[in-house]
């Protein structure tokens, strides 16, 4: 898949392709960021994946996978589109799939009594936008 540009001209920011060592708990993207596992799970699994020959298995729902700052992730206020593929087999009743913040905001997408919603903030202090997205 290579380091593939982004859909209609923006930035490439961060791209996992979840590749890698049966096994492993270090995620390394298209742009040299290291994600790491917060732990026993997320590992790459090659057992199950949608493109390439591995993907990322979450086992828990305390499991994680994170990264350091970079100013990468200063989105300001900018458009940007967040995209994921994800197969669930046997699922908590909520739990948080992406996140992305610093003390409130500025989203998380959640698993939620079997839909996803985006939770936003509109002002820094709480989630006061929910939407369902599936």
């Amino acid at each position: 898949m290579g380091n593939m540009p982004p859909m209609g001209g923006g930035v490439l920011i961060a791209l996992l392709h979840m590749e890698g060592a049966d096994g492993s708990q270090v995620f390394t993207d298209v742009k040299n960021h290291t994600f790491l596992a917060s732990a026993a799970y997320p590992v790459i699994d090659t057992a199950q994946f949608k493109f390439g020959s591995s993907s990322a298995l979450f086992q828990s729902t305390l499991g994680y996978l994170s990264t350091g700052d970079s100013a990468d992730w200063a989105f300001g206020v900018q458009n940007f589109t967040v995209e994921f593929f994800a197969r669930f087999t046997g699922v908590a009743t909520s739990y948080a799939i992406l996140e992305f913040t610093t003390a409130v905001g500025p989203f998380i997408i959640k698993k939620e009594n079997g839909d996803l919603k985006i939770y936003l903030s509109s002002d820094g202090a709480s989630y006061d936008i929910a939407s369902n997205i599936g």
